[in-house]
């Protein structure tokens, strides 16, 4: 899916459209600007695309003991696979145990043949022989992978912090700092996921557009709690690992965004001076708010 043009209402109350060819700089703008976007969008215009005919999956578990190689595995896999790849680490929400390795591998594709070929790779980990469960192969759906393994690690009765980082650093450089995080991993639901969002080799570019800091690889990391008296202890310790991670960074995605306790560049300076210039034009009284935490 993607947009092709948004209905909007802007800080001086008028209706609008934008488009490629209507408004085209708030198109832009819309695209990527988050929760620093200066109008109130009231609809989408999207284009749908054909839907693959086969959406195959498999899945692993293994214990903490393996993150090492399975992560390097991973991190190095998910530079070259068509398949869409979410690696996630944390502790067992039933148990509270030793934080647990979770890879859910997913092919999209017109035949099972195919969708098979493209998962056959995981196999190959080193760490396959430590595996504590498998799941290989299953077609399913959209709305399953949606929820399967995700919804136990987001508990509305809990206070959490996010943080992410995009990166294309080899995965021995952010090893020291991961082996740091396993030794004091929080509560259950916390955990880190990392995903080949960035794409892979061959994939089109993206249009033009306000988003523009992406890389191979994300990464976040989630810390949740229960009591107001611990917000100190788990908000320093999402900042400070990601915080160690910088150096290895190509920036970060305005979605899970930890600007307010670490700011860092979302956007590439032309893209930033542009959506400025364009707030000063569509927004000059500053009715809307725009990044909490954004460095002046």
């Amino acid at each position: 899916m993607s947009v092709t043009g948004i209905d909007a209402v802007t800080a001086a109350g008028e209706q609008v459209h934008a488009d490629e060819t209507e408004n085209p700089d708030l198109f832009w703008a819309s695209r990527g600007a988050g929760p620093g976007f200066f109008a109130v969008v009231t609809r989408f215009h999207v284009k749908l695309y054909p839907r693959r005919r086969v959406t195959m999956n498999s899945g692993y578990f293994w214990p903490a003991s393996a993150a090492y190689d399975v992560y390097r595995f991973v991190h190095e896999t998910g530079r070259r696979t068509p398949t869409e790849i979410n690696l996630l680490c944390s502790r067992d929400p039933m148990t509270d145990d030793e934080p647990l390795i979770a890879l859910n591998a997913t092919a999209f594709t017109d035949t099972e043949e195919e969708a098979r070929e493209q998962l056959s790779g995981y196999e190959s980990c080193p760490a396959r022989a430590q595996a504590l469960t498998t799941r290989l192969n299953e077609v399913t759906d959209t709305g399953t992978l949606s929820r399967f393994g995700t919804d136990p690690h987001y508990d509305e009765t809990k206070r959490y912090l996010a943080d992410n980082m995009w990166t294309h650093a080899a995965f021995d450089d952010l090893w020291p700092n991961f082996e740091e995080m396993l030794k004091t991993w929080p509560p259950a639901p916390s955990h880190l996921v990392m995903f080949n969002w960035g794409g892979y080799e061959g994939q089109p570019a993206r249009s033009s557009m306000a988003y523009s800091v992406e890389d191979e690889l994300y990464y976040a990391l989630y810390a949740a709690w229960t009591e107001p008296a611990d917000d100190s202890k788990y908000t320093r310790w999402v900042t400070d690992h990601m915080r160690t991670w910088e150096p290895y960074a190509s920036g970060i995605q305005l979605a899970d965004e930890n600007l307010i306790n670490r700011p860092y560049r979302f956007m590439t300076d032309e893209n930033l001076r542009r959506l400025d210039d364009l707030r000063g034009v569509w927004d000059p009284d500053g009715m809307f708010v725009s990044w909490l935490g954004r460095r002046p």
